[in-house]
């Protein structure tokens, strides 16, 4: 039977103490009673709502401004980030080919030495040096139907590693914000932890006295230092984590991440999606990465007719000047002579290189047919969690947490004019603590849960094309 005292002296004190230790509950318990978030008509996708300081957030890497700063991460990611920077140097080589691909083929030139006798000569007192030849010449091959093909096949392939940059940049910007909201939330539980494990120390010593007088129970004090010892085992695990998220930040981001008490709020409004699932087909079809298999396929198109005209002969016209000294026979001295020649395609006419390309190109649809099937499971099926994920948060931030708070002060007042033991009050805080960490975890949940729609729906990846194209 719970035991039921009088309110001494030093339990005024002990009730400060809890009071304190429930001031970090509540503190949650505000955050969670947040509006879920929801986008306007503007907020269109692969547009982002960003904060008009992000430029002085980047400067001070505070992870917090940062969550909700597209353009502030596409800036520091491009200036870090190694992943990015061997991407760009993928898409100046397809650049540089491009511009190879426009190229003519270079002339040839020829130098000759002829009329050497090798036997009698005629006339018998014929010169050595007057019966030589000498000839300069330059040819010049056309190619037909195979310029336009080569040139437009390069001018695809580097618009496909064009797209494919912006599609990594998407999938690095996702990995950055994910691993700032995750620090951000671990520090806030961090720091409710170690807050609530520090008051409870401060209770255990004032119950302790207490003890000793006989005004609680050695099984009420037993409880409340279970209780203590439970957040404490908590805290080094959760630094761990922090330790680990924030070795992640390093990694992409290449700076530190400065959290502070304020940033918890913003976990609400980052990652935002849009709320009419109706768009989101939209914006899977218009993923860059998408649009690089697009590009790739046409390219091995070109690159098939480029094969198949390889069948066709490409002439070579040439000229040639002729200076004769054999002039005593009769021969002109200077002569200009014009020729014409092909390369007979006999045996090589680009059939392999033709198919090889059209197989190319097959790959590359069936691969993008692929990754939008896989696009549009993960979609719904991100959705579904989604509707699961408001509807749970909106039960406990609506319903369950101001319940349990009201209980939880029932409880406290009842405590407090004795006519509850400490181990009900105990009970009350646990439910409460727990509800609250709960909706904690779920608003994470939903802020990672949102990042990834946004991967997948590859809004980052739009986002990140805009603001490169905008500079």
């Amino acid at each position: 039977m719970p035991m039921v005292r009088s309110a001494p002296a030093s339990a005024r004190n002990a009730r400060c103490i809890f009071n304190y230790i429930l001031a970090p509950v509540l503190y949650l318990s505000s955050c969670a009673s947040a509006r879920p978030v929801s986008l306007t008509s503007s907020d269109a996708p692969g547009t982002d709502s960003r904060p008009s300081s992000g430029a002085a957030a980047i400067q001070a890497f505070q992870a917090g401004p940062l969550l909700n700063d597209t353009d502030g991460l596409v800036r520091r990611l491009e200036s870090y980030n190694g992943e990015l920077a061997a991407a760009r140097a993928r898409v100046a080589q397809s650049r540089a080919d491009h511009k190879q691909s426009e190229l003519y083929l270079n002339p040839s030139a020829s130098v000759g030495f002829g009329g050497v006798n090798l036997g009698p000569k005629n006339p018998s007192n014929l010169g050595w040096n007057t019966s030589q030849n000498y000839s300069i010449g330059l040819q010049q091959t056309f190619e037909i139907g195979k310029r336009a093909p080569r040139i437009e096949s390069a001018r695809l392939t580097a618009e496909s590693a064009l797209q494919n940059y912006y599609s990594t940049l998407g999938e690095r910007v996702a990995d950055a914000r994910l691993a700032l909201g995750r620090a951000v939330f671990l520090k806030a539980k961090l720091n409710l932890l170690e807050e609530t494990a520090a008051a409870g120390r401060q209770v255990l010593q004032l119950e302790e006295t207490r003890l000793r007088h006989g005004d609680i129970s050695g099984n009420d004090f037993d409880r409340l230092a279970l209780d203590t010892s439970i957040h404490e085992l908590e805290i080094p695990e959760l630094r761990a984590d922090l330790e680990e998220t924030n070795a992640t930040i390093r990694t992409l981001l290449g700076v530190e991440a400065s959290l502070t008490s304020d940033d918890a709020g913003i976990l609400e409004v980052a990652a935002a999606v849009p709320a009419n699932g109706d768009q989101w087909e939209a914006a899977i079809e218009a993923r860059p990465d998408i649009a690089a298999l697009d590009f790739a396929a046409n390219a091995a198109r070109k690159d098939e007719e480029l094969a198949n005209n390889k069948s066709i002969p490409d002439p070579q016209i040439g000229i040639t000047f002729l200076h004769d000294n054999l002039t005593e026979a009769g021969n002109q001295a200077n002569t200009l002579a014009l020729t014409v020649g092909v390369e007979i395609p006999l045996f090589d006419r680009g059939q392999f290189a033709s198919e090889k390309a059209r197989e190319h190109a097959s790959e590359m649809i069936q691969t993008k047919m692929a990754a939008l099937g896989e696009a549009r499971a993960q979609a719904s099926s991100l959705l579904q969690k989604k509707q699961l994920l408001d509807s749970m948060l909106q039960v406990i931030q609506i319903t369950n947490i101001p319940k349990s708070q009201n209980i939880l002060d029932t409880t406290l007042a009842a405590y407090n004019r004795g006519q509850l033991s400490l181990t009900d009050l105990l009970l009350a805080r646990r439910t409460h603590t727990e509800l609250v960490l709960r909706a904690a975890d779920l608003r994470f949940e939903a802020f990672a849960l949102r990042n990834e729609v946004r991967r997948v729906l590859g809004l980052d990846a739009a986002a990140a094309k805009t603001t490169t194209n905008n500079r």
